[in-house]
């Protein structure tokens, strides 16, 4: 029995409680970088290792081995039916659960299907034992229903156009945080003013402050969130496109550059540098500023790639996608 997680801590979890099986951590931050549509599973890791090297968040040998090694201890599993996907109620935990459950509408079609341990919190060594061992008790086996709408699920959010992920929240599903997840992701998406939501919140959390270092920045946007899913790492290269913007909508240290942390450590005095807003920031958070009229914008959610201008956008007014 090989249990699928979304990453180190929730394994150690596992493991700690002497659940039977061995342990394996899908580690992919799928809601960033570029998710394109119609690969298969090695090609896919094969695009996402490059974008983690890029990120430094590895060298580009550390992140191939990972995904090939990853790739190769879930396909030995699956080859012999012994596959048990744990699914939080995080957006992470969402993307990683349709990018496997599609792995089994495609190129997994005829192996056997997977069981299913949903938990709404968490998993990590704080979840308490007796919800984890709860919630293994209640696993089931993933129906062909489950694989089907995860599969649209995936292929909508790997397209080259949004809008096919407004056909979600028609889903009648068992798949009891999917909705919630991909509703979420749509706020990755530029809005009315040019920002996601992760970005107003950093904004809306400086706003009501002076400064804040990373970690406390950090933190208080976590608190925000409804169910929190995003990771320290992906938070600072957000925060850097904020500062080295053109339209800068917050300042580091009275204009020093960002710098991320290092590979393998911190910079020197990562966290005490003190982030603050700019009259650009309050502006946009009052509606009155668009920052794509002069902010630049690369980067990508699932399939799609936000280039401005004329870059794709979630209407929070209208519930919906458009180019602008």
């Amino acid at each position: 029995m090989l249990h699928i997680t979304n990453g180190d801590f929730a394994s150690q979890r596992i493991r700690e409680l002497d659940i039977e099986g061995g342990q394996l951590a899908w580690s992919d931050v799928l809601h960033e970088g570029p998710v394109p549509g119609n690969l298969t599973l090695e090609e896919m890791s094969m695009v996402r290792a490059s974008f983690i090297a890029d990120c430094g968040w590895a060298t580009n040998m550390e992140a191939q081995f990972h995904f090939q090694t990853r790739d190769a201890v879930f396909l030995s599993a699956a080859n012999t039916g012994d596959v048990v996907l744990w699914v939080t109620h995080e957006l992470y935990d969402q993307l990683h659960m349709m990018q496997v459950l599609a792995w089994y509408a495609t190129e997994g079609a005829d192996k056997a299907k997977p069981e299913l341990v949903f938990i709404d919190q968490h998993l990590s060594p704080d979840t308490p034992a007796a919800a984890v061992t709860e919630a293994f008790s209640n696993r089931r086996q993933a129906t062909q229903d489950d694989i089907q709408q995860a599969y649209q699920a995936w292929v909508a959010f790997t397209a080259l156009n949004p809008r096919s992920l407004e056909s979600i929240a028609a889903f009648d599903t068992r798949l009891p945080f999917l909705k919630a997840g991909i509703e979420r992701l749509k706020h990755e998406y530029p809005d009315q003013q040019g920002i996601s939501l992760t970005e107003r919140h950093a904004l809306t959390v400086l706003a009501d402050s002076v400064s804040a270092a990373p970690y406390e920045l950090f933190g208080n946007v976590r608190l925000k969130e409804v169910v929190p899913f995003m990771g320290d790492a992906s938070f600072w290269r957000i925060l850097q496109a904020m500062t080295e913007s053109a339209q800068p909508l917050m300042t580091c240290d009275d204009q020093a550059r960002f710098e991320l942390p290092g590979l393998y450590q911190h910079a020197d005095n990562f966290n005490e540098r003190r982030l603050a807003i700019t009259d650009a920031g309050r502006a946009v958070l009052a509606g009155e500023l668009d920052w794509l009229d002069e902010h630049v914008i690369h980067r990508w959610v699932g399939g799609v790639r936000l280039q401005s201008p004329g870059c794709w956008r979630f209407d929070t007014n209208t519930q919906s996608f458009v180019r602008k």
